[in-house]
């Protein structure tokens, strides 16, 4: 149940920080396959990735131990 939380306040937290445009329901699972629209994000493990789905996919398989850091590369 940590790990779930863990997880879900990272995808709150970046539903949060991208304004209403953005749904929670987004985050929850990340799809399959992301599209490669050029928007990096930096990931608190100081990597790069191309956009915010590539992120979340990267987050849910790290099972909430990766966080955002900022928009754009690292």
């Amino acid at each position: 149940f940590q790990l779930f939380s863990r997880v879900s306040m990272v995808l709150i937290y970046l539903w949060a920080l991208q304004g209403p445009h953005v749904t929670q329901r987004m985050y929850q699972k990340p799809p399959s396959v992301c599209t490669k629209d050029p928007h990096p994000v930096c990931g608190t493990d100081n990597k790069t990735y191309a956009n915010k789905c590539f992120f979340c996919k990267a987050a849910w398989e790290k099972l909430g131990s990766l966080c955002f850091k900022q928009e754009g590369e690292c």
